[in-house]
């Protein structure tokens, strides 16, 4: 199940790169959190999961995720899955000398065994090859109980988490983050808020919604095992990224590809018909009328040919 954020470190993320930090940043959160997936070998957790799905979780590609493993190396250790060897999955979890996050993040169980008897249980350990290779320097500090911060800071401390001089009132005021809300976009007003779910739902125009990852007897988390359902909702799911992918690249060209405007021309006038043509003698002669080129008082359309051609009529 894809979770609603990832909390990423902003060294992890110098050090790494944006996919590798997240990527990290996730699969510690799986580790140390109960779920499909998870075991525990020698004191370690692991997190038993594909590159598929570890890129449906985080957001990206396959490819994206392969490319982050290669580039976090040391941070994360990969096994082979020898329980279901038919199973491509492989295991994942970061290793002991990663800094914790935050001072209340939970030490995670840590083992005295060496690197070696892991892999005579869990199969050949393998990380990725990398292609830049980041010194860590000195190892960083384990994490403080929180019974040991608290009794430093009564003591004046200087270390663990920061806690401000005075107490805030106690008449403050809760404000919710409202980074953290996801209401839906289109909830119209109601005071009822399963009302509010239900017209959402309701006025969803999406001609191509996105298909559910696994079968509705898995959903959401998924299962370790062969699955023929399952099989055949990630095919459809795959056609659908295709989709959405060539639509997305199809409105981009049609945006800067579109071609020029025709310019419509003006009708341009026609010219009057002369008024006088050769007549049979040679001699110019009226051409709606046929007499000669002085035009007589009663003719008023030569009179006025004449006029314009500066003759006398």
């Amino acid at each position: 199940m894809r979770p609603t954020f990832i909390r990423a470190v902003p060294d992890e993320i110098e050090r790494y790169g944006f996919a590798g930090a997240v990527l990290l940043a996730h699969i510690r959160f799986r580790c140390e959190s109960d779920g499909p997936g998870r075991f525990e070998r020698d004191g370690f957790r692991w997190w038993r999961v594909s590159r598929r799905d570890l890129g449906y979780e985080v957001g990206a590609s396959a490819d994206t995720v392969k490319r982050a493993l290669e580039k976090l190396g040391d941070a994360v250790v990969s096994a082979n899955n020898l329980d279901k060897p038919e199973d491509q999955t492989r295991a994942y979890r970061p290793t002991d000398d990663q800094a914790p996050l935050t001072c209340q993040k939970a030490e995670s169980p840590r083992s005295d065994l060496p690197e070696g008897d892991i892999a005579t249980d869990l199969g050949e350990i393998a990380t990725p090859p990398r292609r830049n290779r980041h010194s860590t320097g000195a190892k960083s500090q384990p994490a403080l109980p929180i019974e040991t911060l608290e009794k430093r800071e009564r003591e004046g401390g200087e270390e663990g988490c920061a806690v401000p001089d005075e107490p805030g009132p106690l008449d403050a005021e809760i404000v919710p983050d409202p980074a953290n809300a996801h209401p839906p976009q289109n909830q119209p007003d109601s005071t009822d808020p399963a009302d509010a779910w239900v017209e959402a739902e309701l006025v969803d125009d999406d001609p191509d919604p996105e298909p559910q990852q696994y079968c509705d007897r898995h959903m959401p988390h998924g299962t370790d095992g062969n699955c023929g359902a399952c099989g055949r909702r990630r095919r459809i799911r795959e056609k659908w990224e295709q989709r959405q992918q060539t639509s997305l690249l199809r409105g981009i060209f049609s945006k800067t590809a579109e071609p020029p405007q025709p310019v419509r021309r003006q009708p341009e006038p026609r010219p009057e018909p002369p008024s006088w043509v050769p007549g049979p003698d040679g001699r110019p002669r009226c051409r709606r009328h046929g007499h000669r080129k002085v035009a007589p008082v009663e003719c008023a359309g030569c009179r006025d040919a004449a006029i314009a051609a500066e003759e006398s009529a």
